[in-house]
């Protein structure tokens, strides 16, 4: 009996198609902490291998890579919020 392939394939539709690239260590550690502090790339490794905080990854072969949407998120988990003083 031949497979139906329709249901073999899953639509993938991003809201933004910005937020669908991969950025590698460097370019998401320079993103994490900004043009004038970037992360060290190293301190995203350690991240990884002790699992400190819930930041997803890809393996491609021996290369790391982030969803831009991923580092977007962890960006606005970990925002603080001066509290007024009144």
């Amino acid at each position: 009996m031949p497979r139906n392939h329709q249901n073999d394939q899953v639509p993938v539709c991003p809201k933004d198609p910005e937020d669908d690239v991969l950025l590698d260590t460097v370019a998401a550690a320079k993103f994490l902490g900004g043009d004038k502090l970037p992360l060290n790339p190293g301190t995203l490794a350690v991240w990884r291998c002790i699992g400190r905080y819930d930041l997803p990854y890809e393996k491609i072969g021996r290369s790391v890579r982030y969803r831009l949407s991923d580092l977007r998120r962890f960006r606005v988990q970990w925002r603080q919020h001066p509290k007024s003083s009144a």
